[in-house]
């Protein structure tokens, strides 16, 4: 009897370690109320444009912000190219538990090329507050 209680107690710390699990277990009352975040991500990071060999692009790309705070947050955001200028700012409300998908343009100056360097750009979303930030690099093809 008491080896099946040491398993479900394993069980159940092991449980708690994921997110999924976090709920199951609050809900039966053997765990804490979890912390509070806010997530930052590409909506879909598997297709984020590539540069390509143009001087100029331009592309929305989608990030989500995801509100776990545990109350209503305001977000200001910015989206763009670290290295020259933000091409887009903006702000906006989730509610506590949700998420909001949002796409922007954002306008890629490539430099002119230069015969056998590849020229890194880092494309970046970005949060005030809490401070978060997410980005890719790509190249500048000749």
């Amino acid at each position: 009897m008491t080896m099946a209680i040491m398993a479900g107690v394993i069980y159940l710390v092991a449980l708690a370690q994921v997110s999924g699990g976090r709920t199951v277990t609050k809900l039966l009352g053997v765990s804490a109320s979890s912390e509070s975040f806010t997530e930052l991500y590409f909506a879909a990071p598997a297709t984020l444009p590539s540069l390509g060999p143009l001087i100029v692009n331009v592309s929305n790309i989608s990030f989500v912000i995801a509100n776990e705070e545990h109350k209503k947050m305001t977000y200001d955001w910015s989206i763009g190219i670290p290295q020259t200028r933000w091409v887009h700012h903006g702000r906006t409300t989730v509610g506590a538990g949700q998420r909001e998908t949002l796409t922007a343009p954002v306008v890629v100056n490539c430099p002119p090329p230069r015969k056998g360097k590849v020229v890194r750009v880092r494309v970046q979303a970005w949060l005030t507050a809490p401070a978060e930030s997410i980005g890719y690099w790509d190249a500048c093809d000749d």
